[in-house]
């Protein structure tokens, strides 16, 4: 399933990751060496996050009072890297999470242990999105120039015919699923516990609509 990227979620994101950068806790060693690869994921994550939720508000299922709630949380800035970001999609009283990977060719859908234990979702929802690290990068060489709104839509609408704007929805999985998989250190988890499912396994995101309409 693929849906759009718009220029608006794209500028929000690159937005919510500068400014929530410094207040984020960098989770691997990786993102604390290299402040750069630090902002991309939280963009990636933040993109895939948005995408998905006016996707679903384009379906009807959120009312637009529901939607311009969720956006106001989903964009707030929690000061503190001890403070943790416990926004959800909340539909019908169901929680979901979205986990977003940069590239289309990723093998799983993978929730860090703390997270697992601390932050319980209903539901879980696979999204990649196709901007890869380099791509990013060409958007921000100079940390600088993200400084504002303004200066992110402008510098997405000189350079968009560069990227095909598109995200793709892997499916979903119930947190009750017997398809997780409690992992303790491989490349796929390569500093911490983790829980992980193959992509290939999720669900059609489709079943998860039809959960939701039912209610």
């Amino acid at each position: 399933m693929l849906i759009l990227i718009d220029e608006e979620n794209f500028c929000n994101s690159l937005w919510f990751a500068f400014a929530s950068g410094s207040q984020t806790f960098p989770r691997t060693s990786k993102s604390k060496d290299y402040y750069s690869l630090h902002i991309y994921r939280i963009f990636i994550g933040k993109v895939g996050e948005l995408s998905l939720l006016k996707w679903l508000y384009s379906l009807n299922l959120l009312l637009p009072d529901e939607y311009n709630e969720h956006l106001k949380n989903a964009l707030s800035i929690y000061y503190g890297q001890s403070n943790v970001d416990s926004y959800d999609i909340n539909i019908r009283g169901y929680k979901i999470d979205v986990k977003t990977v940069p590239s289309f060719h990723y093998k799983y859908l993978i929730i860090p242990q703390d997270q697992w234990n601390n932050q319980i979702k209903d539901y879980y929802v696979a999204v990649a999105v196709n901007i890869p690290r380099k791509i990013f990068i060409k958007f921000c060489r100079n940390l600088f120039i993200c400084s504002s709104k303004e200066d992110i839509l402008s510098l997405v609408k000189k350079t968009k015919d560069s990227i095909s704007l598109k995200a793709k929805i892997f499916g979903f999985l119930h947190r009750s699923s017997v398809l997780w998989e409690q992992v303790q250190n491989d490349k796929y988890c390569p500093e911490k516990k983790c829980v992980r499912v193959k992509l290939s396994l999720l669900k059609p995101i489709e079943e998860l609509l039809e959960i939701i309409r039912k209610e």
